[in-house]
């Protein structure tokens, strides 16, 4: 007798070995602006004054400052790709990119990317208690109803997965799996770029 898994879902993670502060300290004019402009338009799911970019800047792909960053995403996406048996036929790229800033008390409520193919989250800036991403299982909502025993030990494994991570840490997943953030219980801010990744061939 034997238990068979099935309908596995991954996700990838990987650290960047460059200089994150150099490159922080190369778009912080950039970031400021474009936060600031975003008060006025901000994405819906942002919770407690964090904010996203996405509704009015998301080329950031195309900064020259962010050139190696942008090479270190799509280098990995393409390693994401064959892993989760995509098209061979088809050539992952950015899509566009964005950035959200948490404040202290801050988070994203869960969303998806859904119907594009790949998400990805690279931590620019981050302590160890300022927030993690958390996928939610995409059969939660069959899942609940069914009599399993639920306590703390195994919440996170029939419901949730948290992914702990730290500056320099890139996570690639699906673009329909829903994800949120945990709140940033640290006294600085966290920050991500955001980036969708597609065909671009």
């Amino acid at each position: 007798m034997s238990t068979i898994k099935i309908f596995p879902i991954s996700v990838y993670k990987t650290s960047y070995g460059g200089n994150i502060l150099s490159v922080i300290n190369s778009i912080q004019n950039k970031l400021d602006e474009w936060l600031e402009k975003t008060k006025s338009n901000n994405q819906e799911s942002m919770r407690n004054t964090g904010l996203c970019s996405y509704n009015i800047k998301r080329d950031m792909h195309t900064w020259p400052e962010l050139k190696e960053i942008v090479e270190f995403i799509e280098y990995h996406s393409r390693i994401y790709w064959k892993e989760i048996g995509y098209k061979d036929s088809m050539k992952p790229g950015i899509y566009e990119m964005w950035v959200n800033r948490y404040p202290p008390g801050s988070f994203i409520d869960y969303h998806n990317h859904s119907p594009i193919h790949m998400t990805s989250t690279f931590i620019l800036k981050a302590e160890k208690t300022s927030g993690n991403i958390i996928f939610e299982n995409p059969l939660q909502t069959l899942l609940k109803h069914q009599p399993y025993e639920v306590n703390a030990e195994n919440f996170y494994h029939l419901f949730e997965y948290e992914v702990e991570s730290s500056a320099g840490d890139l996570i690639i997943f699906p673009g329909y799996l829903n994800h949120k953030t945990s709140s940033n219980n640290s006294n600085t801010e966290r920050i991500i770029l955001g980036a969708n990744i597609c065909n671009v061939i």
